[in-house]
């Protein structure tokens, strides 16, 4: 809650008016508002951006297979060991990219070589 507080600096600057002279409240309320607008663009930048935690940062995720039998096996992805169930069968050494994440199994895809 405390990330919203810098937005009410406008809004609070505005009370300025009410107790200090008008030059004096002005030059207190432009940097306060432009404070405010500044840290409302970085909140929306930051909204912007793509997942980078949790199953949804996962998707799309590149690893590289460590141990493989049939459809199923154990990949290195993002320095982490996850066991993998593949659209074909696996090899060693093989690339493959998550697709989906059900519990602590990835779903993941070869990729061509």
């Amino acid at each position: 809650m405390l990330c919203h507080l810098p937005l009410l600096f406008p809004l609070v600057g505005l009370l300025l008016f009410s107790f200090l002279p008008f030059p004096v409240a002005l030059g207190f309320y432009l940097p306060l508002a432009g404070l405010g607008a500044f840290a409302g663009l970085k909140v929306i930048e930051a909204m912007r951006q793509p997942a980078v935690t949790g199953a949804e940062g996962m998707r799309g995720a590149r690893g590289v297979v460590v141990t493989a039998r049939g459809r199923q096996g154990v990949a290195r992805v993002q320095g982490e060991l996850w066991n993998v169930v593949a659209t074909e069968p696996l090899t060693p050494g093989a690339w493959v990219s998550i697709v989906e994440l059900r519990g602590l199994t990835a779903l993941v895809r070869p990729l061509a070589p």
